[in-house]
């Protein structure tokens, strides 16, 4: 609705106008010196009515109109479409009025300065006859002196409490990196986060990417410094550390990233050995698994003679499927016995019991290339008392891993 009294104003104003044109009356130097006045008068208080009605919803009524509100939200996306023009992200403005309040931070006075002049222009020069932007407070933005070596930093326990510290380039930035957090873990997420202008700008979703990984660990942290996301922790496998850091390395642009990551032993099978599955591409992680599994199990033979028990074919199988995991290695099936009977019997017997075991890791797949056998016999033991115990333990076979 427009002011009763506004509008009897403005249209007594606009008469008292067309009378002072009147310029019938005379053309005398006085009068026309009268008459000039009257036009001054008469134009400065017709634009003054026009202002007026803007700010006091006269407007509202003309075809296109839109009043204070209307002005005032033009005034608004002007100023934000500027700061973005400018290159001068995560500040918050507020226009009240012909007056632009800006809040974030800044390194330096020469900043804030340029933050306050993008906005003052952001409707041409304005000025309040105008409509445009008259005024920028800038108190709300505050002058942060720069980090040198910022950090970033994340942690995450057992529990899945989540705390995110170190420094942020802005307030935009906090926001997102929050918000994001407590979309993947479940538990608290605690922000020790401080703002260091400058620090780590535009590396917002690569954070997320490498939180994203965290939040598949059992426990870890990462750490942002130099460029350089480090992701540590337990996983859950040996197949996710690995995967893990297969992503970690193909972070790239301005900021690279690497995983330094453990993982728990799956428990172990019906041989009491611990395996992953998978390829085994470390030559000493097979010889290990080799001589643990070949420490805690023996393969039978009948008295005397080469001849496999049939109770040692399981344990076999797994030593073949074994084989296959590290099949970029060779092996080495040796033979070895104690020192009861003649030598060269015991040689001989040794030799033939490893060429046993070597025909049937390639009856289950292995491929014969890749094995070779060898007896020696009472040569080797690795105990010298006299015991049945000792002699059982130097009846053996083991296998060595050749690369």
């Amino acid at each position: 609705m427009i002011n009763y009294k506004v509008v009897v104003n403005y249209k007594l104003l606009v008469i008292g106008l067309f009378e002072m044109l009147n310029l019938s009356e005379g053309k005398t130097g006085v009068h026309l010196m009268s008459v000039g006045i009257k036009w001054l008068v008469g134009l400065v208080l017709f634009l003054l009515l026009g202002w007026v009605g803007i700010y006091s919803g006269i407007s509202d009524q003309w075809p296109g109109g839109g009043g204070a509100d209307l002005a005032q939200s033009k005034l608004q996306t002007a100023a934000e479409q500027a700061l973005r023009a400018g290159d001068a992200n995560g500040f918050r403005v507020e226009v009240r009025g012909q007056s632009a309040f800006v809040s974030g931070t800044v390194t330096s006075v020469e900043e804030q300065a340029k933050v306050q002049g993008l906005v003052l222009a952001s409707q041409g020069k304005g000025g309040l006859m105008m409509g445009g932007i008259t005024k920028v407070d800038v108190a709300g933005i505050e002058v942060i002196a720069p980090i040198l070596n910022p950090v970033w930093n994340v942690t995450r326990n057992e529990t899945g409490s989540l705390v995110l510290s170190g420094h942020i380039a802005d307030e935009a930035q906090r926001a997102l990196l929050i918000a994001e957090a407590e979309k993947l873990h479940q538990g608290q997420v605690v922000d020790e986060m401080q703002l260091a202008p400058g620090a780590f700008v535009g590396a917002g979703p690569k954070m997320i990417e490498v939180v994203k990984r965290l939040a598949s660990l059992k426990s870890g942290s990462i750490q942002l410094r130099d460029g350089v996301f480090l992701l540590s922790g337990t996983a859950n496998s040996k197949v996710e550390a690995q995967q893990i850091e297969r992503q970690m390395q193909t972070i790239d642009g301005a900021y690279t990233g690497s995983a330094d990551l453990s993982y728990p032993p799956p428990p172990p099978n019906e041989f009491g050995v611990s395996v992953e599955t998978g390829r085994i591409d470390d030559a000493d992680e097979c010889r290990a698994l080799f001589a643990e599994a070949l420490s805690k199990n023996t393969i039978l033979f009948a008295s005397s003679k080469a001849g496999i028990g049939i109770s040692s074919h399981g344990f076999l199988n797994f030593l073949a499927e074994l084989a296959g995991q590290c099949d970029a290695f060779s092996i080495k099936v040796e033979g070895h016995s104690d020192n009861t009977g003649e030598r060269g019997f015991n040689v001989y017997l040794s030799g033939q019991r490893a060429k046993a075991v070597s025909a049937y890791l390639v009856s289950r797949g292995v491929d014969v290339s890749r094995l070779s056998s060898a007896g020696f016999g009472p040569d080797r033991p690795i105990c010298s008392e006299r015991t049945s115990d000792c002699r059982a333990r130097n009846r053996r076979i083991e296998m060595q891993i050749e690369q």
